[in-house]
């Protein structure tokens, strides 16, 4: 190659440096493009599969097992692939890879050992010490206990989504002599003009209970210890303790039906069980949890959280248990997954009949569902459990 030559060569990239740009950025985003679309493949996959288990098993056609060895079939029918997808509470779900119960064994105590707080210093105010403080609180208890109490999460702009709750599952007061009662727990809000309306709420219902907390996604935990603190002390004679989110309808009936039937109520968390899942690590999605908020990539078997039922004695042990245990702001797995392997208490799965419903295009017949999420038309679904309610 002569002189010549050589001094061309940069003028020739000069006069084409725009095609040679645009070669490369088209390169990048095909790069990029591809590999989006390989993560969000791999994470379908894991998502289909793990619900479609679940669908499976609610309907009855496939027996509860949590060492399924092969990935089940992709789905074919449309409904059910929409019914499915629209279940987005469950994206914080990953298939677990069989292990042998000695290496299970081994994560569950190097969780335990994570979560134990063994300095003072490193204790959180609200929910190790419990020194929650209420804005507002309610005599439901106190004017004569009722059997069954009903805490459910909502959130302070959540008027409507409470309302539909008094107006149907929420009016009824007894059932074959068991008596309910119904508390909304809130945290706080900075936005005045909301706190003055909800304390309007508060004063007309009288059924809100608002902790010192701030009222975000990421402080579902203080919310759940909070209301387990607030029902051991002001509702020491109830028989049974039912969460829900507000977004969940509850079928009373059914659950009287449960109540009464044989068997011990002590050492009783009944719910939705996650059996082996782990952490979600796309960082795009609001259910992300980092490596530093949780090490490990399996939590322990814990309830879905839209529902689940609870003996006294189970508050009272998870209350205790949270003394000392690392706050982790996935409420569910803290609560119902961390607290539950702390004090040794086997989840009790749903069986048959006394089950949930995902959402209106489920088949199950709805009166033998005690949980309902996902409904659109609240009272019409209302009116078919129990055609002569009263609303309030």
């Amino acid at each position: 190659m002569n002189r010549r030559t050589i001094n061309m060569f940069p003028k020739f990239l000069l006069r084409r440096w725009h095609m040679f740009f645009w070669m490369i950025t088209a390169t990048s985003v095909f790069f990029w493009v591809i590999l989006l679309a390989k993560r969000r493949h791999e994470t379908q996959v894991v998502l289909n599969n793990g619900l479609y288990g679940r669908k499976l098993r609610d309907e009855g056609h496939q027996p509860g097992n949590p060492h399924l060895k092969k990935p089940l079939m992709k789905i074919e029918n449309s409904e059910l692939h929409k019914t499915i997808m629209n279940a987005s509470k469950l994206l914080t779900n990953q298939l677990f890879e069989n292990l042998p119960m000695d290496k299970i064994g081994l994560i569950y105590k190097d969780i335990l050992n994570w979560s134990h707080i063994v300095s003072d210093d490193e204790l959180d105010p609200l929910l190790n010490r419990h020194k929650f403080a209420y804005h507002l609180t309610t005599s439901t208890c106190r004017d004569g206990s009722p059997d069954i109490l009903i805490f459910v999460h909502s959130g302070c702009d959540h008027f409507a989504k409470r309302q539909l709750v008094r107006k149907t599952w929420g009016s009824v007061k007894t059932v074959r002599g068991l008596s309910f009662r119904t508390v909304f727990m809130l945290g706080e809000t900075r936005n005045q003009t909301l706190q003055k309306v909800i304390e309007t709420e508060s004063l007309l219902r009288g059924d809100i209970v608002q902790g010192n907390f701030a009222d975000t996604y990421k402080n579902l935990t203080y919310k759940h210890i909070m209301s387990l603190g607030w029902i051991l002390k002001e509702c020491p004679a109830i028989k049974l303790i039912v969460k829900l989110d507000d977004d969940t309808m509850l079928n009373t009936y059914n659950l009287v039906d449960y109540f009464h039937l044989p068997g011990a109520k002590d050492r009783l968390l009944y719910c939705s069980v996650y059996y082996r899942q782990g952490p979600l690590r796309h960082n795009r999605t609001k259910w992300y949890v980092s490596p530093s908020e949780y090490p490990f990539q399996k939590f322990p078997n814990y309830c879905e959280g839209f529902g689940y039922v609870m003996s006294p004695d189970v508050a009272r042990s998870l209350y205790k248990a949270s003394e000392d245990a690392r706050y982790f702001w996935v409420d569910d797995v803290y609560v119902t997954g961390i607290l539950t392997l702390k004090v040794g208490l086997t989840l009790s799965d749903f069986i048959g009949g006394f089950s949930y419903k995902r959402d209106a295009t489920s088949n199950m017949n709805i009166k033998r569902a005690m949980f309902m999420s996902g409904v659109r038309n609240w009272e019409s679904m209302w009116n078919d459990i129990f055609p002569n309610v009263t609303s309030v």
